[in-house]
């Protein structure tokens, strides 16, 4: 395959050549992807972190393994801005390279701004067909923070495709612009409650959000058990919470 498109993309032809390679082989060890590409290991680690960061990877720990797993090829629009009609050439040749996956439950972590776009861009492509809302509790208001003027193109994307969310607010949140938007039902957790993280329940998966001293992380666990556990404690959060509007903040 024709590297360029990943170059143009801002990778380097090693991580162009990860990528791909953990298409075909799925959920790897990185010593898997070495002898997969011949590229030294040191440098294959070098170059996971790196696209990890640039939201090209995620990885998840199972017995105490680190696990890389490429991101999925219909991602990487969100990533490729003006580039995309390219990607979308691609798409059916790097989709038939994806390994299959399994049934089971699916953890992915992220990082960084790229990683963060990421998962928030996977709420709007698998929130409920049936129930398009989000149900979050702990929200934090920080999207901004993280992502800029991008988080607002966002938030109109969601509003144009008719995603409410439902939002379970420490105090402090309450005076952020990102509190503030349209298709938004928010309630205020008790004062004696306080998550450091925003946990977001979006049709089968749940994403954990966690941004402390300018860094972010984030989990998306695929698992409709585990969705329905999580729906059902923020329900009974939002019994427990104070009713207020938002805008009126």
């Amino acid at each position: 395959m024709d590297l360029q498109v990943f170059l143009d993309m801002g990778l380097d032809r090693s991580e162009a050549q990860i990528y791909l390679a953990l298409l075909e082989l799925g959920s790897s060890l990185a010593s898997t992807v070495t002898r997969k590409t011949k590229i030294d290991r040191s440098v294959v680690y070098k170059k996971l972190d790196s696209l990890i960061d640039k939201g090209f990877v995620s990885y998840h720990v199972r017995e105490n393994r680190k696990y890389f797993q490429a991101t999925d090829p219909s991602k990487l629009l969100d990533l490729m801005g003006d580039r995309e009609e390219k990607l979308k050439e691609l798409l059916p040749e790097l989709t038939s390279m994806r390994a299959p996956q399994t049934e089971e439950t699916k953890v992915e972590v992220y990082r960084g701004r790229e990683g963060y776009k990421t998962i928030v861009n996977d709420m709007l492509r698998h929130v409920g067909e049936a129930d398009k809302t989000f149900y979050d509790i702990g929200y934090t208001g920080i999207g901004p923070d993280i992502a800029g003027f991008w988080y607002e193109t966002w938030s109109k994307r969601r509003v144009e495709m008719g995603i409410k969310r439902k939002y379970i607010v420490a105090n402090q949140a309450l005076g952020k612009t990102a509190v503030k938007q349209p298709l938004t039902e928010i309630r205020v957790l008790p004062k004696d409650l306080h998550f450091p993280s925003s946990l977001v329940v979006y049709g089968k998966r749940t994403a954990m959000l966690y941004y402390n001293q300018g860094e972010f992380t984030g989990v998306i666990i695929e698992s409709e058990g585990i969705a329905k556990s999580n729906r059902g404690f923020f329900e009974a959060l939002w019994r427990k919470s104070e009713k207020i509007d938002a805008k009126a903040k």
